[in-house]
């Protein structure tokens, strides 16, 4: 079995989180901070073959009404980029609300900005576990 891996695209810092090889809980792995959009593309990319990963799932940020954001073009575009790089399938699930239920996750809220890593992996792994969940 192989794995899936698990995207919330930040312009600053890209949290992760990979499945089971039974594709059935997700796990939060960490998060790359993001200097420049292809040095994140290259660590996701390598992170896929390290993972022996097949799919990747990123969060497609919209908003309540389900419209795009101003960020959901960058994100379509860092899976253009990735595909350059690694031949396993994308898929986009919907984002919305899964930093809420991060920062909810994370007790100390005091320290946003030191949590941030934090959300942002947990975040990554709501996608996933919502994306593995909806099968």
């Amino acid at each position: 079995m192989t794995t899936i891996i698990g995207i919330d695209f930040g312009v600053k810092h890209i949290g992760v989180a990979v499945s089971d090889p039974d594709r059935k809980i997700a796990f939060p792995l960490g998060t790359f901070d993001v200097d420049s959009l292809d040095e994140g593309v290259k660590n996701i990319a390598k992170l896929c073959v390290e993972r022996n990963a097949k799919q990747l799932v990123i969060g497609l940020p919209k908003n309540l009404e389900n419209t795009e954001t101003s960020l959901t073009k960058k994100v379509q575009f860092f899976a253009k980029k990735i595909e350059l790089l690694w031949s396993g399938e994308i898929f986009f699930f919907d984002e919305r609300w899964s930093t809420k239920q991060a920062e909810k996750m994370i007790k100390n809220k005091r320290n946003k900005r030191k949590n941030k890593k934090g959300i942002d992996e947990i975040s990554a792994q709501i996608i996933l576990q919502n994306y593995l969940d909806s099968f």
